[in-house]
């Protein structure tokens, strides 16, 4: 044999002894009695990337809790923009405000600051002109 081939044989002999040690001693013995066998299977190949989530605006959202006139319509408004848990915790982080640990209560805490936040304060400036 040639030196390379020789070389590319001892690797591979070296790869299978370190499977064979991987065995537990059932599986060893299920090998030598010939009851199972020992094969080559290809590596599955790098799993393709995810497609990154389409991003939602801030700038466009915290436009529309503006226009929301209730908390109610506020949560609806962001319930409709059929957030997954890693957008809304994007779209937390984009406004300014840290994310919770679900999607609903990270709703929840961009309307309480964004819409709640807007009609106490207009509430309590009324309340001061009386």
């Amino acid at each position: 044999m040639s030196g390379g081939l020789s070389a590319d044989i001892a690797t591979i002999l070296s790869a299978v002894v370190a499977q064979i040690r991987k065995l537990s001693d059932d599986e060893v013995k299920a090998l030598v009695a010939g009851e199972v066998e020992f094969r080559l299977v290809p590596t599955p190949g790098p799993r393709p990337a995810k497609a990154p989530e389409p991003g939602v605006d801030p700038d466009e959202v915290r436009a529309a809790l503006l226009d929301c006139a209730s908390e109610a319509s506020a949560t609806a408004y962001l319930r409709g923009l059929k957030l997954t848990p890693a957008s809304a915790k994007a779209l937390a982080t984009g406004l300014g405000l840290r994310p919770s640990a679900s999607a609903r209560a990270t709703i929840a805490e961009i309307v309480r600051v964004f819409v709640g936040g807007r009609l106490n304060a207009a509430t309590v400036q009324r309340f001061g002109r009386d």
